[in-house]
């Protein structure tokens, strides 16, 4: 969760930016640390380690995980829908909330139930935020099908659904110290039944090895799923440590807040909280908080389990 959050706030000060643009602010060595978005950047207004939409979206979802005690994607989308209302009142708080999603939470506003909010556009806005369906899953089968319902309030399509599958699934295979090699095939293996296109991309990472050029040859990826998910699972498998993988992610141009904090939360459930550098930890917004729910997502899978073997 802190690992996510991190990652967005590295990435929102280029969010949007080409590689050649990032490397002329930034120097060759990309984003290292905190910072403001350049001047005329939508960012702007945001301060050092303040994060974007995709963090606040992953906070929602864990507080409703939390308020139910499992997830319920009903209590989320009237979280989403009440997200949306203050949004409305006070447009100054809007953290650049991308196009689907300010849609879907429209439709919510109008009275759509959540079963016909969602937009079927390929973007990766629910893949973002899917860290705690992860982190507070018992297995992998709970994972998969509530990872599958925590996108629809907003997103539809086969493609985002499997985003956000392949983005909480990488979140508890780390978490079980899972090998990198391993979290590919079992991704690979469990996408496969939701979207094709998503599963070939994946992987061009598992079996092809490319370099990162390859993958993206462009000068930064789109905020498609198709290129945000496999450019983190890219950067969260090819780097041993937590800063490399982010660092790396953010370099990588376009839609650098989504991949960062996706990276971020796949490193962060494999390495800990200790692998993230304490400056980073340190000037996050909100850090304790987002730890603490952190620890509360886990307590709440805790407690589902020992109400299983009580029952059984």
């Amino acid at each position: 969760m802190v690992g996510a959050a991190v990652g967005d706030a590295l990435g929102m000060q280029v969010e949007g930016l080409t590689r050649s643009e990032i490397e002329q602010l930034r120097g060759t060595d990309g984003v290292v640390d905190y910072g403001r978005a350049p001047m005329g950047h939508p960012n702007h207004k945001l301060l050092p380690g303040q994060y974007t939409d995709d963090t606040e979206q992953m906070i929602l979802l864990s507080e409703s995980i939390i308020e139910r005690g499992r997830f319920d994607v009903q209590v989320f989308s009237d979280k989403l829908r009440r997200w949306g209302e203050r949004l409305s009142a006070r447009p100054e708080l809007n953290r650049l909330v991308g196009e689907t999603s300010t849609q879907a939470i429209k439709n919510l506003l109008n009275g759509a139930d959540w079963r016909g909010s969602g937009i079927p556009a390929n973007s990766c806005g629910s893949a973002m935020r899917a860290a705690p369906i992860g982190l507070s899953s018992r297995d992998l089968s709970q994972v998969v099908r509530d990872a599958r319902l925590s996108s629809c309030p907003t997103h539809t399509s086969k493609g985002s659904i499997a985003g956000a599958v392949t983005i909480a699934t990488a979140v508890y295979l780390s978490l079980e110290k899972t090998p990198d090699e391993e979290i590919l095939s079992k991704i690979i293996e469990v996408v496969g039944g939701i979207d094709k296109a998503l599963r070939d991309r994946l992987k061009e990472i598992s079996e092809m090895n490319p370099a990162i050029e390859e993958l993206f040859p462009g000068d930064g990826v789109s905020n498609s799923v198709y290129e945000t998910v496999p450019a983190a699972l890219f950067c969260a498998t090819r780097y041993s440590c937590f800063d490399e993988a982010v660092i790396a992610a953010v370099k990588i141009g376009g839609d650098t807040d989504s991949v960062a904090c996706m990276t971020g939360a796949i490193t962060g459930a494999r390495h800990g909280i200790n692998a993230i550098p304490r400056r980073w930890r340190r000037g996050l917004e909100r850090a304790e908080y987002i730890e603490g729910l952190a620890l509360q997502l886990l307590e709440a899978k805790r407690k589902i389990s020992k109400d299983i073997c009580n029952i059984m």
